[in-house]
């Protein structure tokens, strides 16, 4: 695949038409008049990028993508122009709008407004990951996208961004978990064909245990529920608790206190958050739950870890 597109560039590049490589730099700069406000450039992240923006009214060219370009649209309407079929269209795009590009010919656009938006760039590598765990061989396109609502990728694109904005030094498994979830999601979502992944018996597989763990990590700021781990996941809520509970040896929702807990003394140690905001922060219902729990796991309360 990358032998294709590292041939497709060349000819682009010829044709005065911008390259956006993974191979050659990870990051949208090239195409864009000012640099980012946030980026996740230079941080290690596997076969994902974040970059937060806010340009000004512009004219942008064709570009050859050469990877998944999600952009979720955080400012007020807009007015674009974009051409599709050898037609120019005129759309509007406003806070929430989801547009999603997979790998080819992205095609130019005129922005008549000042625009915000969050760009997320996924690897080719790890939708062909993803594949590899599916139930058919068959090979599977993403549809492209253009100004949907989609709440998870929303979500997801809005966490990782607070993730990088408080914890650049401790993102990177973050960002690893919320990649694995993207890349599932557009080929469950948007891709070209139906699709499951394979059950297995004795509890889950390493693929559905890692996808349930990136899960809970991507939303552990949240009111986490079985339900909505176990539909990430693909099965229904009874046997997935029954099998998460056959894997890791401890119910979901204790694995989910622990892993709430471990990041609590992450922030207690280097974070200047009072407790009660920590609590808010890691997903607790109040901070009097919370220093009953961090207690009964720790011995200590949070005060008290917090002076050792």
């Amino acid at each position: 695949m990358h032998q294709g597109y590292s041939w497709l560039r060349q000819d682009f590049l010829r044709k005065g038409i911008v390259s956006l490589s993974l191979m050659a730099d990870f990051s949208f700069k090239n195409s864009l008049p000012h640099p980012p406000l946030l980026s996740s450039q230079g941080l290690n992240w596997a076969e994902i990028l974040l970059e937060h923006h806010c340009q000004p009214a512009q004219q942008r060219p064709e570009m050859m993508l050469s990877d998944y370009v999600i952009s979720i649209f955080l400012g007020d309407l807009v007015e674009l122009e974009r051409a599709s079929n050898g037609q120019v269209l005129h759309s509007y795009i406003t806070r929430g709008n989801v547009t999603i590009a997979p790998p080819g010919l992205h095609p130019r656009m005129i922005w008549h407004q000042q625009g915000e938006f969050i760009l997320l760039r996924l690897d080719v590598k790890r939708i062909a990951k993803i594949m590899q765990e599916l139930a058919t061989p068959e090979l599977i396109d993403v549809i492209p996208q253009f100004g949907i609502i989609d709440p998870l990728i929303e979500q997801l694109g809005l966490s990782l961004k607070t993730e990088l904005e408080i914890s650049q030094a401790d993102s990177r498994y973050y960002a690893d978990s919320v990649a694995n979830l993207l890349a599932v999601h557009l080929l469950k979502r948007y891709g070209s064909i139906n699709w499951s992944i394979q059950k297995y018996s004795g509890g889950l597989s390493q693929y559905q245990l890692r996808l349930a763990i990136d899960f809970i990590h991507a939303y552990l700021t949240d009111r986490l529920s079985v339900a909505a781990i176990a539909n990430a996941v693909g099965i229904s809520q009874y046997h997935f608790a029954r099998l998460f509970k056959q894997s890791m040896g401890i119910p979901v929702y204790r694995y989910i206190t622990q892993c709430r807990i471990e990041r609590a003394k992450q922030l207690l140690k280097r974070e200047k958050l009072t407790i009660a905001e920590i609590s808010d922060t890691i997903g607790f219902a109040d901070q009097s739950h919370f220093t009953r729990q961090f207690k009964h796991f720790v011995g200590v309360t949070p005060n008290e870890f917090r002076q050792r």
